[in-house]
């Protein structure tokens, strides 16, 4: 997974070859995990993992 400076290099060299001179980056991340029980035992488990 690309570091936040190889995501900033990446969108610089690409905004000069096509001619942009400013621009923003932004995200966000998000690491959630839920469990659905049912009657004290474990029914589903959800892992989200996202990068924005």
């Amino acid at each position: 997974m690309p570091n936040i400076n190889e995501i900033a290099t990446y969108a610089k060299e690409n905004a000069e070859k096509l001619g942009i001179r400013k621009f923003d980056i932004y995200g966000s991340t998000v690491d959630e995990t839920s469990v659905q029980v049912d009657q004290g035992e474990p029914k589903q488990v959800k892992l989200l993992i996202a990068l924005v």
